[in-house]
């Protein structure tokens, strides 16, 4: 029979978000939804007050920095911090699905450079950027016709150029953004699912210019991206494609 009952730590990291989030993150959430300026909108000193805490090295292995909590645990504090703010939640969740991409599929080079970069001194997210204008989230995983992805990645020598335009970029342009997974294709001439690849971009890379994007429903620090131009120091995700 399975046991469903949370352990001391499991109830432990629950109350603490549940505290934190009717302490620091329910009182502004109804003007938060109110403000139309993304930027005006995300709330970076509560932001940082959860940082203080580790909430966003939970699920990132104690090797790498982080805490090495397990999903169920990760999932108890995103339950505790959507019941404030949905949005709050979903900033954080899209960190964390970025963040095991690079665990789960990275050379030990780059879980050690950009994983690590996540747990170091005052800590920081990732962002996600694959939704374009065009195509919809779900065009790189379509392995027929001629849907796909626009982003295209270029391979000049060590180094990639990239061209292409993202929407709804979760955490992109934020205060503690180190960098991003930016999906792109590197072959025209295959399908989208077969083409595309996975790209870890510094935050701050030239060319890489992030603007606001207007939307309603619940402020997740969504924002339009442009990553345009030579990517020095971009490096694609060990694995191949997509």
């Amino acid at each position: 029979m399975l046991d469903f009952t949370l352990t001391e730590e499991q109830l432990m990291m629950q109350k603490m978000a549940r505290d934190f989030a009717e302490k620091e993150v329910k009182p502004i959430a109804m003007a938060r939804d109110k403000m139309q300026d993304p930027f005006e909108a995300f709330p970076a000193d509560v932001v940082k007050k959860s940082f203080e805490l580790g909430f966003h090295k939970m699920t990132i292995p104690e090797q790498y920095g982080g805490l090495g909590l397990d999903c169920l645990t990760h999932c108890l504090v995103l339950e505790e911090f959507a019941a404030a703010d949905a949005g709050f939640a979903l900033g954080y969740d899209a960190h964390a699905i970025v963040a095991s991409i690079a665990l789960e599929n990275g050379t030990e080079e780059q879980r050690e450079t950009f994983v690590k970069s996540l747990t170091e001194g005052e800590g920081g997210w990732c962002a996600a950027a694959a939704t374009e204008p065009n195509t919809g989230p779900s065009a790189f995983f379509t392995d027929h016709g001629t849907v796909a992805l626009d982003t295209f990645a270029r391979r000049e020598g060590d180094e990639y150029v990239i061209n292409g335009e993202k929407i709804f970029c979760t955490n992109a342009g934020s205060p503690f953004t180190k960098w991003y997974r930016i999906m792109a294709r590197t072959d025209k001439s295959r399908t989208g699912l077969e083409s595309t690849s996975v790209f870890f971009v510094w935050a701050g890379t030239p060319g890489l210019n992030v603007v606001k994007l207007g939307q309603d429903g619940p402020k997740a620090f969504h924002k339009r991206s442009s990553p345009s131009g030579r990517a020095q120091g971009a490096q694609e995700l060990y694995g191949g494609r997509c």
